[in-house]
């Protein structure tokens, strides 16, 4: 993990400057275009897109309201790591589902992950990653863990300078204990390592890092990480 590039994010004033940040950080990795969407479960109709996806392909795909059909959108709402698209493709159910997954194709869209973003029933928020590489499952084993970490920042940090409602980094009441959990987390600690380092229970150490999650709407250890950053509590 490249902890420079995380903290050249946190660093961006501008939304442009971030979006093209990210876009650089993101090709290094194997990424040929994206796809970052939020929108209220209660409006989806006022759907927030950046994408570098053909032009063509995002404009179909709201005009068609593909959102509807996409499977990558609920199973990342109920996900806790990346959702490789050849799966999202296997959870096609019926004529139109299999037909969205046709069109993306079509536009050379072959194989990509699926990253959530949001632990907000109503708030949804996500990033969809098209590689060249068609074994995503390899793909995700080396560089999973970095997106997720990467896209959560970068998400955390558009959502402050848009002050978007509901998602934006809120100032967090975390008790030193609980500071001091995550940052053994970002060291890599395990949730026994944590409790040895800090001489409590695993138990306990457990409890402290379910608090962490909870605070910060994260779903899995990459996101509590990273909002901790984001946020400028920890230093990896």
């Amino acid at each position: 993990m490249e902890w420079d590039d995380i903290y050249q994010l946190i660093k961006c004033q501008r939304e442009a400057e971030l979006v093209n940040l990210f876009e650089q950080q993101l090709i290094k990795i194997g990424i040929k275009s994206f796809g970052y969407f939020q929108f209220n479960a209660q409006h989806p109709s006022e759907l927030n897109v950046i994408s570098t996806y053909p032009q063509q392909w995002v404009d179909e795909y709201i005009a068609k309201n593909y959102l509807q059909l996409d499977t990558t959108i609920p199973l990342s709402v109920v996900s806790n790591s990346p959702v490789p698209w050849s799966y999202a493709k296997q959870c096609s159910n019926g004529k139109a589902q299999f037909g969205f997954w046709q069109q993306v194709k079509a536009h050379k869209l072959n194989a990509g992950a699926s990253i959530p973003l949001s632990n907000n029933k109503l708030q949804i928020a996500g990033l969809g990653c098209a590689i060249d590489n068609e074994a995503e499952t390899k793909w995700l084993e080396q560089y999973g863990k970095q997106l997720e970490i990467t896209s959560t920042v970068f998400h955390q940090k558009l959502c402050a300078l848009k002050s978007c409602p509901n998602v934006a980094i809120q100032q967090l009441k975390l008790t030193h204990r609980e500071i001091e959990c995550g940052k053994w987390l970002s060291n890599g600690c395990t949730y026994n390592e944590v409790g040895k380092k800090l001489n409590i229970s695993e138990r306990t150490a457990r409890f402290h890092l379910e608090n962490i999650k909870l605070k910060l709407g994260a779903k899995n250890k990459e996101q509590v990480i990273s909002k901790l950053v984001a946020h400028q509590i920890i230093t990896p």
